[in-house]
Formats: C-alpha cells, sequence, structure tokens
C-alpha cells in the first residue's frame, strides 16, 4: 500500500469464513499521517477530548513537543503541558462559570508545524469538588505511602492519641515516617485525608482506618563507631560525624548541594537502620546508598522533605561495606552539618 502524503481516518475488521464466523465490527477511528520528507508537515488538530473528574484529556498527537491550553477568559491563558492532559481546577477559573477551551499541538518549528486549535470544548467549572479519599496506600518499615493527587495542597495524617496529630504532608509529598515520631511501643490507628483549597477543592474524606506497631528496638553497637569517614567536602571534619560525639560534627563547603559522606565499615556487615542525627544546616532531600567496593552504590532510601533532628532510618535488611548519604537538597544556605552518622542492624 503506497499512500501519499498527507492525514488518514483509518479503521480495522476482522475477517470471518463467511459461514458461522462473521466479521466483526469497526474498531475506533484512528488517526494516520503520512509525511512528506521533503515538507514540513501541520500537526494533527487534537482531537477526542474529554473530561474526567476535573482534568481534560484528549488523544496524544504524534510528533507534538507540548500542547497549549487556550482557555477563553483566563488571565495566564494558553498554558501550557507536556502530555495530552491538563488539570483545570488550579487555573485560576471562577467556581461555576462556564469557559470555552481549545487545544494547540506544537510541533519543533521545522519538519512539524503547530496544528490548528481544536474546536471548542465547554468547561463548567464547578463551584465545589471533594478531592478523591487517598489511596493505594501502602504500610512501609517506617510507615506509610499512597497514591500520587496532584491537586491536593498537602495532607494531613492523623496518629489517635498522639499529640501534634493531625500532622501536615507538603503537597508533592505521598510518603509519612511514623518512626520519626518517637512513639512509645504500641499499636497506633492512622488515616490519611486529602487537603483542599479553601475554596474550589474541599478535603477528601478521610481513609479506612491504618496500624502502624511501634516495636521496642534493641540496637546492637553502633557499627559506625571506629569505621572509617570521608567525603567529597569538609573531608577533615568527616570523622566527627562517628566520633558519638554530640558536641563535635562533620560540616561540608557552604553553596553546594551535590555533598557526600561515606561510612567504610571496613568490611561487609549486615545493616538494617542509619540513625542521621543534625545539626541547624540539615538536608531537605538526600539518597542513602550502599556498596560493597565502594564504587557501585544502589539507592536504598530517598528522602525527599526531611524537618532535621533525627532522621531514624529503617531499611531491609541490606549487606554492605560502604554507607552513604547523598544530599540533594540543602535546607539552608549553609553546606549540610551532620552531628552522627550511626548505623545498626537491629534484631
Amino acid at each position: 500500500m503506497n499512500l501519499l502524503p498527507g492525514e488518514y481516518n483509518v479503521t480495522f475488521q476482522a475477517l470471518g469464513n463467511g459461514s458461522i464466523l462473521l466479521d466483526s465490527d469497526l474498531t475506533d477511528v484512528f488517526h494516520l499521517i503520512i509525511n512528506d520528507p521533503n515538507q514540513s508537515v501541520k500537526l494533527a488538530t487534537p482531537f477526542g477530548i474529554v473530561l474526567i473528574e476535573t482534568h481534560l484529556e484528549w488523544a496524544a498527537i504524534g510528533n507534538a513537543q507540548n500542547y497549549l491550553v487556550y482557555i477563553e477568559g483566563a488571565a495566564s491563558s494558553p498554558f501550557m503541558t507536556i502530555g495530552p492532559t491538563i488539570e483545570m481546577l488550579d487555573k485560576g477559573l471562577t467556581p461555576g462559570k462556564t469557559y470555552n477551551v481549545r487545544i494547540q499541538a506544537i510541533g519543533n518549528g521545522t519538519t512539524y508545524l503547530d496544528s490548528d486549535q481544536s474546536g471548542i470544548f465547554t468547561f463548567n467549572c464547578p463551584s465545589n469538588v471533594k478531592l478523591a479519599t487517598p489511596f493505594g496506600i501502602v504500610k512501609t518499615d517506617f510507615g506509610f505511602n499512597w497514591g500520587a493527587q496532584p491537586t491536593a495542597t498537602g495532607f494531613y495524617v492523623y496518629v489517635e492519641g498522639v499529640v501534634g496529630s493531625p500532622f501536615n504532608v507538603p503537597a508533592g509529598q505521598y510518603t509519612f515516617n511514623v518512626i520519626n515520631l518517637n512513639l512509645p511501643i504500641g499499636t497506633y490507628e492512622i488515616k490519611i485525608q486529602a487537603k483542599g483549597n479553601g475554596g474550589t477543592l474541599l478535603d477528601s474524606d478521610l481513609s479506612s482506618i491504618l496500624t502502624f506497631d511501634i516495636v521496642e528496638v534493641i540496637e546492637e553497637v553502633n557499627l559506625a563507631i571506629g569505621a572509617l569517614a570521608t567525603s567529597n567536602s569538609g573531608d577533615a571534619s568527616a570523622p566527627q560525624a562517628i566520633d558519638n560525639n554530640m558536641s563535635s560534627r562533620w560540616e561540608s563547603a557552604h553553596g553546594n548541594d551535590d555533598v557526600q559522606i561515606t561510612i567504610n565499615l571496613g568490611e561487609v556487615k549486615m545493616i538494617n537502620t542509619v540513625v542521621l542525627k543534625w545539626e541547624g544546616a540539615y538536608a531537605k532531600q538526600y539518597k542513602l546508598q550502599v556498596s560493597n567496593d565502594n564504587i557501585n552504590f544502589t539507592d536504598v532510601y530517598v528522602e525527599t522533605n526531611s524537618n532535621g533532628d533525627t532522621d531514624h532510618i529503617t531499611l531491609e535488611n541490606i549487606n554492605a561495606q560502604y554507607v552513604r548519604m547523598q544530599g540533594i537538597e540543602r535546607a539552608l544556605v549553609y553546606g549540610y552539618s551532620l552531628l552522627e552518622f550511626q548505623i545498626y542492624y537491629v534484631i
């Protein structure tokens, strides 16, 4: 089949045998573009626009770099989105008002030109929408993870009988560390709620009851004591992070996020707990990594929003000789400042 350059609507049909097996129904329409290699091609106009809860989705356009979404009457229109979807309730729209929406696929400016704008899609901005109840909740060794909800402005975590509950989890973070609350031994009931914006987005219902057990922790010898500590910044002070002295500290140079401190245990040992005791200049985001050769490191824990003080991190049982804190983002303008880097195998 030699088709000329152009746009085609294509459907498929399975053929029967003309007797007991009948031909199938036609499939949905697929959009096919045949390009002329010697000419620029205008991208197909976006189609198949649907509203799913509070976001629009449409068919992906081949070779589109991104999309522009024109919302008539919205102050910051058009809005750019990489994929064929856009959330509508965070665009500053007026609750209860109707908006005309058009979508355009954006090309690369050379071989693929921008498409025409789609036909008008009418969006009725709701007055109030309740966020979905947190879903996909999974218990971990340290607490809970749950599914992403980009429109939530944060989350509340209710821990029954604990002072300070509910605890705030910032937007974009879908994890909560119960261990870091330093609770007494016992079983705790926990519920999670997605937080709205106080206007068009209402708080979700509470999740079903979750339980988390705080058990007795028997910490053996701190394996980091007597080990070797090195760093790619502030190396001279690195040993002070494993000297079992809260009056001394390792401090990295100011102004650099990409900093490591590595503890060499001297030989491969079983570990499952790391305790980081921060001074005021802590790591807001960091990774814990392990290695047996100090060359190939594996991520075993990622912290995306530490609040400093003490991070008590429970891991699976791991055999490792080298344990590394890899900084990602500093909480303050200074460097990283770590009072103690403790490593245990907890029975």
